[in-house]
């Protein structure tokens, strides 16, 4: 399978799967196939940061999927992700 134009930007999305080994295989055969960037669960987030590549945008979701947090909850978690890996 071909690799996307570099004018399309495409996110390898998984919010559902936690076992770390099968998100793993994913995260590596989205990359294979052109991805550019990847957004896992936060719980993964620094382990996941351990194999990504320079360039390729990593996130994870915040205050997902309710929203209630409190904005200071909501500024922390997202320091967390920053400090996991997340750029």
């Amino acid at each position: 399978m071909s690799k996307t134009p570099n004018s399309t930007y495409i996110e390898y999305a998984c919010y559902d799967e936690f076992d770390f080994a099968v998100l793993q295989q994913n995260v590596f055969k989205a990359i294979d196939l052109g991805a550019n960037g990847i957004s896992v669960p936060s719980i993964h987030m620094s382990s996941i940061s351990e194999y990504t590549l320079p360039g390729l945008s990593l996130s994870c979701p915040v205050d997902y999927p309710d929203g209630f947090l409190h904005s200071t909850q909501r500024l922390n978690e997202s320091k967390r992700a920053f400090n996991a890996g997340a750029n």
